[in-house]
């Protein structure tokens, strides 16, 4: 019996050295293919951009200390994008998609309102638009997690953990593309072998987690001299999700040994949900929003930078000085630009230089390559908020606008089907490990608003409509508008639902409102009760003999 254990403990271990080889293996294959497609540089170089509107990556130091002047508008554009794209969390309804799924509907509605809202998914969710717009492509991750404190406790020399779970519940990350990796030679995340993310766990979390010591070979901090070196140590353990030597599941593991496996989830997809910005069919990391303008961004500040010499030069010229024509000290004082008498030897020795002048052509220079920024992301100056001085007329504003939209409801689009698969995987997971009873306020249930629900309350097959509402004040309120236009032609038509109707024509004239609490439920009038037919009554037949005094003697026919 002890030669049988030690064999299968034996066994054990070759199997999980072979899973620890095979993992590294796809991690470095998933690596080195990113690192081949130039994705990393494109995406250094893109927050670079954005944050300081240069591919140089600066300090603080340098940022305080230069003095050249940028006009950032890869930044300026990226901020007009976002609240086009998501000025709020959209609005979103739960349809049936089959008889057995009708009851549980409503119940999945309100309880995915009440995670979204507990979640702060709003917030979340404007974080990786931001990720997907600078580096190409945002990400969220939704989990299963449990919550609760961890504290140490030390019981003689030994160390251990307690950890107090107060609720399980749903998990949403906003994590950094960066730390993302398919696999190699896979395009879409659904149809991928499987998928890498590098997680950088304190060591506390860590031995709490998977019940091992880990080695914290990773520091937050770059100060080799900070104090806080020690509290930002970070474990650097790495989770794959996906298909490994015929098995399907998810593992963590470090460079030394595999931690810890768990079965997929029951929905049956990768616990991501990834937004793109532009991406074609044969590449999974695709370009970002800064990648085309960066050389006209280049262009833009070494323009600005020109004028600003040329500024300079106007107000201060130079100085032309012939030799021997001022001694050292007065010297000294021709290049103090406060300082404007001197004493000098020969004064005809002394003139200024011409000062350079800027002409019309220099602005329209700069004009045009503002022009073509805009071209190429699709926002012009006015839907970034300019003046535009050139278009006075409203017609012509409302032509700039509907052309910078264009561009934008290509990125609604992906919004949508990004918060459609992020519902699809919260009402998963609820279905699969919602425990406990969950208490939450639900629509047109009588005198008792507040009801329990259980993880078989929500289990089913449902359909996502998703609304988002535009953001920008001139299209919302064309949009509103027209509605109001609908509303008048068809709110007596008896082919359409006036319910309906009216609830969007609110949303698309105000936006925020709630309408389908604002739009009641019709009066159901009771029916008056049918009479029951009576049958026609019965007349007694004629005597025709009674009848022949009446008509005389003339016979019948």
């Amino acid at each position: 019996m002890p030669l049988f254990s030690k064999s299968k403990k034996k066994e054990e271990s070759k199997k999980e050295k072979e899973m620890l080889k095979a993992l590294k293996d796809k991690r470095d294959l998933a690596i080195e293919f990113r690192e081949n497609t130039g994705w990393d540089e494109r995406a250094k170089r893109a927050w670079n951009y954005y944050k300081y509107g240069t591919a140089e990556d600066l300090d603080d130091a340098t940022l305080l200390t230069r003095k050249k002047r940028y006009a950032n508008y890869v930044f300026s554009n990226i901020e007009s994008i976002i609240p086009k794209i998501f000025d709020r969390f959209p609005g979103f309804q739960v349809k049936p998609r089959g008889n057995e799924d009708i009851d549980n509907a409503p119940v999945a509605e309100e309880l995915l309102r009440y995670k979204v809202d507990r979640t702060d998914l709003e917030q979340k969710y404007e974080y990786a638009v931001r990720d997907m717009l600078v580096p190409g492509f945002g990400l969220i991750k939704l989990t299963w997690g449990f919550q609760g404190s961890i504290e140490k406790k030390k019981e003689g020399d030994e160390e251990d953990y307690d950890v107090n779970i107060e609720y399980d519940d749903i998990r949403l990350e906003v994590l950094d593309p960066m730390n993302f990796y398919i696999t190699a030679g896979d395009c879409r995340l659904d149809e991928a072998e499987g998928c890498f993310e590098r997680m950088y766990v304190s060591p506390d979390i860590a031995k709490a987690r998977y019940g091992k010591e880990i080695k914290a070979d990773y520091t937050l901090t770059k100060d080799e001299d900070s104090n806080l070196k020690g509290e930002a140590k970070r474990c650097v353990i790495w989770q794959y999700t996906g298909r490994c030597k015929g098995k399907e599941g998810i593992w963590y593991f470090t460079d030394t040994e595999v931690l810890d496996f768990v079965e997929p989830y029951e929905h049956g997809q990768k616990p991501y949900v990834v937004l793109p910005n532009y991406r074609t069919s044969t590449e999974f990391y695709g370009l970002s929003e800064v990648f085309e303008i960066e050389p006209l961004q280049d262009e833009l500040t070494e323009i600005d930078r020109q004028f600003s010499e040329f500024r300079k030069r106007a107000i201060n010229p130079r100085k032309i000085v012939k030799s021997g024509a001022v001694d050292e000290t007065n010297l000294a004082r021709l290049k103090d630009p406060r300082i404007n008498v001197v004493e000098a030897n020969d004064p005809n020795g002394i003139s200024w230089e011409n000062p350079a002048l800027i002409g019309q052509d220099l602005y329209n220079i700069r004009l045009n390559v503002k022009e073509d920024i805009g071209l190429i992301t699709g926002q012009n100056e006015l839907s970034r908020g300019g003046t535009e001085r050139t278009i006075q007329t409203a017609t012509g504003q409302q032509i700039l606008f509907d052309a910078a939209q264009s561009r934008i409801r290509q990125k609604t689009r992906t919004l949508e089907a990004a918060v459609k698969k992020t519902l699809q995987q919260m009402q998963g997971l609820m279905a699969q490990y919602m425990d406990k009873e969950e208490m939450i306020q639900a629509r047109d249930s009588g005198d008792n608003p507040f009801a329990e629900y259980t993880k078989e309350d929500i289990a089913g097959n449902f359909d996502y409509i998703i609304d988002i509402v535009e953001s920008t004040p001139i299209l919302r309120e064309k949009r509103g508008q027209l509605a109001q236009q609908a509303y008048q032609a068809f709110k007596d038509d008896p082919d359409i639902d006036q319910r309906m109707l009216k609830q969007k024509v609110l949303k698309l004239t105000f936006g925020d409102i709630n309408a389908e609490e604002l739009v009641k439920e019709p009066d159901i009038e009771e029916m008056p009760e049918e009479l029951p037919m009576q049958e026609p009554m019965q007349q007694p037949p004629v005597d025709m003999a009674s009848l022949q005094g009446l008509m005389g003697n003339v016979p019948l026919q």
